[in-house]
């Protein structure tokens, strides 16, 4: 019975993982706000998102909430080891390259957790403008639809039903231009 729940948190952690991935590719993001549509700008709207699902699995108090939250994490740096071999990283440099990337990850999360926390607007658009614009001139604007989009999609996924959430029936709304 522990294997069936532990196949079955597996394949929503990946179900989840992917509606985080697909709501990265929305062209309004690269065409209209900025990102840089380039493998770094597509992964950091992926960690953007998978951490908006993270902190809705972390505001839900049910059973194995955070197993499941482990399992999109996980899932999360598999799928990134998966795509450094398919750009011909070598076996020899995948396991440096994928610990970096999981830091990276890891604290990235963190970061948007304690701009959650603080509730600071100011600090959130300064993570917003280091994490997803980091580099290039961003307009004051493309930032601010961020700010908002982010606030609106924590409030939003905090709303989901428990039910919806453990099945992997989340959705995200688009950034209002």
């Amino acid at each position: 019975m522990k294997i069936n729940l532990w196949k079955k948190q597996n394949i929503i952690a990946k179900k989840l993982y992917k509606k985080a991935v697909g709501q990265a590719r929305q062209p309004v993001f690269y065409l209209s706000l900025q990102i840089p549509d380039s493998p770094k700008g597509r992964f950091d709207l992926i960690i953007f998102h998978t951490f908006l699902i993270l902190h809705a699995l972390k505001s839900k108090v049910f059973s194995n909430s955070e197993k499941l939250a482990q399992d999109l994490f996980d899932t999360m740096c598999s799928d990134v080891e998966n795509n450094l071999r398919e750009m011909g990283v070598s076996d020899q440099r995948i396991g440096k390259n994928v610990e970096s990337l999981a830091d990276q990850i890891y604290t990235k999360i963190l970061v948007y957790d304690t701009a959650i926390l603080g509730s600071n607007e100011e600090k959130l658009r300064q993570i917003i403008l280091e994490n997803l614009y980091k580099g290039i001139a961003a307009s004051q604007a493309s930032v601010k639809i961020m700010v908002n989009y982010f606030l609106q999609e924590v409030s939003s996924l905090e709303q989901i039903p428990e039910h919806d959430l453990i099945s992997g029936k989340v959705s995200f709304s688009l950034p209002e231009i």
